[in-house]
């Protein structure tokens, strides 16, 4: 849906050894949503690795329509070594799709209030006060997608909100908020919803720093 709000659910598939997929969990739709928080669900390592840490995993968003045939929004592979080490770090997407209303409309979730937050501007320090307490150097890699960005304006995925794509960190939540609320002004919302690109930078962020870490192991013990 260009510009008005999806209905998306994940389905997740493992790649298995003989280039087939297999289905290892769907999720349920989340009406009229372009944030969508699916409830927690729990699947086996079995189920979905095999065990294997380092198999590849499919994981495809939907919006769904009722006469069965739904529009893909995207789709990203990653492995449940790359997910796990993802979580270790805190990273922020913000959506700055067409869909989310113009800045300059009271009715638009990033409008610009001179006095007064926006609901992006509330979720993110509403969550990010509560997430800064458990990361150790406070440090928040911040992207977007969705929009036009300077200088050429042409359509990204996958932005740093500073605009600095070699250190795309904020230092706290509060450099969050002002990357955000200096870059807003700055760019068109356009579309469409595709997180993938952002999903896909941080697997591959956290699998570097993984295989970093484990090599430095390995030296450690070498060196013994």
């Amino acid at each position: 849906d260009f510009f008005s709000k999806s209905d998306p659910f994940l389905e997740i598939f493992r790649m298995n050894d003989d280039a087939t997929q297999q289905l290892v969990h769907r999720t349920e739709v989340v009406m009229n949503n372009l944030s969508p928080a699916w409830k927690s669900f729990k699947v086996s390592v079995n189920s979905l690795c095999s065990g294997d840490p380092d198999r590849r995993l499919k994981c495809i968003v939907w919006d769904w329509d009722s006469n069965g045939k739904h529009d893909f929004i995207g789709e990203f592979t990653s492995t449940f070594k790359e997910m796990r080490g993802a979580m270790e770090g805190k990273q922020v997407a913000i959506d700055f799709t067409a869909s989310n209303g113009d800045p300059r409309n009271s009715c638009s979730l990033h409008y610009i209030h001179p006095y007064q937050p926006n609901e992006y501007l509330k979720a993110l320090v509403a969550v990010g006060e509560i997430c800064q307490d458990y990361d150790s150097d406070k440090m928040f890699p911040a992207f977007g997608f969705g929009a036009r960005i300077p200088p050429e304006y042409t359509v990204s995925h996958d932005f740093a909100i500073n605009f600095n794509e070699d250190n795309p960190e904020c230092a706290g939540i509060q450099g969050v908020v002002e990357a955000y609320q200096s870059c807003l002004p700055k760019l068109q919302l356009y579309g469409p919803t595709n997180i993938a690109p952002i999903i896909q930078k941080v697997a591959k962020s956290a699998s570097e720093e993984t295989n970093t870490k484990e090599a430095s192991v390995r030296r450690g013990w070498s060196s013994c």
